[in-house]
Parts: structure tokens; C-alpha cells; sequence
């Protein structure tokens, strides 16, 4: 997808949307079969993501963010690059995951009409969006 940025049109349709950082499979398995660590740096996009992300939720739209092995070489090092990124930007904290649930390493679910942080923002990290959209 091009830079979220630089759309030309809205595209939220609902009051909730899915991100999903995927990557490109065979050139990310040219350079590694070892899911570990970083292999491609993608901060310039995850910073485009992090603006339109904070945009969107400023609309009050619920945000589920999801980052596969082959975006970055590590899902869960692409979503604590966004979590830096979304800091160093002041955008507030986002909470860690529940103990013990390593699968919201992978997930993201920001949203604005949750319980504030002591800097006004709110969102937090869920535990995944299958689990979140039947409401458990």
C-alpha cells in the first residue's frame, strides 16, 4: 500500500479499521528463513503509519494493527519500532500487552474513547483481533 499519507481518498468506512504490515514474502525469504530479528528497516514507513494512525484515531475510528515476520524479519519488532515511534512523536503511551499472552506482540488496538492516560491520550495494546472483535 502507498503511504497512508498520501491518499487521495478516505479509506475508513467504518468506525473501526485493520492494519495489516505484511511484506513482501519471497524477498524477505531471499535474505532470511530465521524469523528473529530485523532484516529490512521499514521505519520510514512505520512513520507514516504512526501519523495516519494518530489522525485516524482522532476520529474516534478503533484501530487494530497487525505486523507479519515478513514486513520487517520480526512481527514483534516491527509493532515496538511503531510503539517508539508513536512516543518519540508525544502521541502518549500505549500499555503492554497482558502477561503471559505472546501473541499481542503481534497485535495493536488503539483507541481514542478509552480510559486516559495522564497526558489525555488513550490506547492500548489488545490481545489480538479475533479475540477483540467477538468481544472476549
Amino acid at each position: 500500500m502507498p503511504n497512508p499519507l498520501e491518499l487521495q481518498f478516505d479509506p475508513i468506512t467504518a468506525n473501526w479499521t485493520y492494519i495489516r504490515w505484511l511484506g513482501d514474502r519471497k524477498e524477505i525469504e531471499a535474505q532470511t528463513m530465521t524469523w528473529d530479528k530485523v532484516v529490512v528497516d521499514r521505519t520510514t514507513e512505520l512513520s507514516s503509519w504512526v501519523d495516519f494512525c494518530y489522525q485516524i484515531m482522532n476520529r474516534g475510528v478503533l484501530i487494530y494493527a497487525y505486523a507479519n515476520n515478513h514486513f520487517q524479519g520480526h512481527g514483534p519488532a516491527t509493532i515496538a519500532k511503531f510503539l517508539e515511534l508513536w512516543a518519540a512523536n508525544g502521541f502518549g503511551e500505549i500499555a503492554p500487552p497482558e502477561p503471559g499472552n505472546q501473541q499481542a506482540l503481534y497485535f495493536l488496538r488503539l483507541r481514542q474513547n478509552f480510559p486516559r492516560r495522564r497526558n489525555g491520550q488513550s490506547c492500548f495494546m489488545g490481545r489480538g483481533i479475533r479475540q477483540r472483535l467477538a468481544g472476549v
